[in-house]
């Protein structure tokens, strides 16, 4: 089983973006964080890399139903999407399955709910 759904979409980086936020609100999700990993690396290290940013994605019902099955679970939370800046205008859209980081979780409710997650997230890979 795959951690992550991943799909190379054409565009600019600010295009794809966007578009994955859009296919998120569909779904019920949004983004609650974004990491702008290249411009850390650029001002701590000094170094250039490709543009790469990290939206950490939630649904309130989801994240409300997972920590009440399990007070633990906030540790697991948000669902990370990784966007990072290819040649010719593509960015390849990493989303992760929660699935395998959840399978040593001896909870039903919870691999229950991570099932579910895991479709949605599949399904917003498969929609970009």
């Amino acid at each position: 089983m795959t951690y992550t759904f991943n799909k190379i979409v054409k565009g600019s980086f600010d295009e794809v973006k966007e578009k994955v936020i859009e296919v998120l609100k569909l779904e019920k999700f949004g983004v609650v964080t974004e990491i702008n990993l290249s411009g850390t690396i650029k001002n701590k290290l000094d170094i250039v890399m490709p543009r790469y940013e990290i939206l950490g994605v939630c649904s309130p019902k989801y994240a409300y139903d997972s920590v009440m099955a399990d007070e633990d679970m906030g540790a697991f939370l948000p669902c990370n999407i990784s966007l990072n800046e290819k040649q010719n205008e593509e960015v390849k859209v990493s989303v992760v399955n929660p699935v395998p980081y959840l399978s040593a979780v001896e909870n039903a409710e919870v691999k229950k709910i991570a099932l579910e997650v895991g479709e949605i997230m599949k399904r917003v890979s498969d929609s970009l």
